[in-house]
């Protein structure tokens, strides 16, 4: 909430700046945590990642339109389940500082880039796939970066349509 003078309290948009260098930060620490996650993952949590990514891709299309608020709240779901299997619990604890500044953003991503969102489910898939089959854990973690950065590319692509948007190889 910011206030402005002779016109009182209204809610702050998205900060672009913060959410970039959060979604930066994400892409790193939260691709090594899933990575390392991976061998521990049982195959209940695959499951419960599975039926959560399954509740997104069904509420792609209610009857009364997208609803980014709940897409967001369960896409939030679906990470957890996969970072907090980490061994590392520090990252866990860097991984949660992060998403909670995001938490804080007025808007979610998927109420700027909507289209954004389905994507977001097949790569959800993608990677459940990979950690299914045991896949080596450089494969996952690119896999888990590349997703963040889609994410910040919609983004930027988005609010600044007439410049490329070229994001650090991370």
């Amino acid at each position: 909430v910011t206030f402005e003078r002779n016109v009182g309290a209204h809610v702050a948009m998205l900060d672009e700046d913060r959410y970039s260098a959060s979604m930066q930060a994400l892409s790193l620490i939260e691709a090594a945590a899933v990575a390392l996650a991976a061998p521990t993952l049982k195959p209940d949590d695959l499951r419960r990642a599975r039926e959560v990514n399954d509740h997104m891709r069904e509420i792609l299309d209610p009857p009364l339109g997208f609803d980014p608020h709940a897409f967001t709240v369960l896409n939030q779901k679906f990470h957890a389940i996969l970072y907090r299997a980490c061994p590392n619990r520090r990252l866990i604890e860097l991984i949660e500082a992060e998403w909670a500044r995001l938490g804080n953003m007025r808007d979610s991503i998927f109420a700027f880039v909507p289209d954004r969102a389905r994507e977001s489910v097949r790569e959800h898939d993608a990677l459940l796939d990979l950690i299914e089959r045991r896949a080596p854990a450089h494969e996952i973690e690119h896999a888990m970066r590349r997703h963040r950065a889609g994410t910040l590319q919609a983004l930027l692509s988005h609010t600044h349509p007439d410049q490329p948007v070229r994001l650090p190889d991370l």
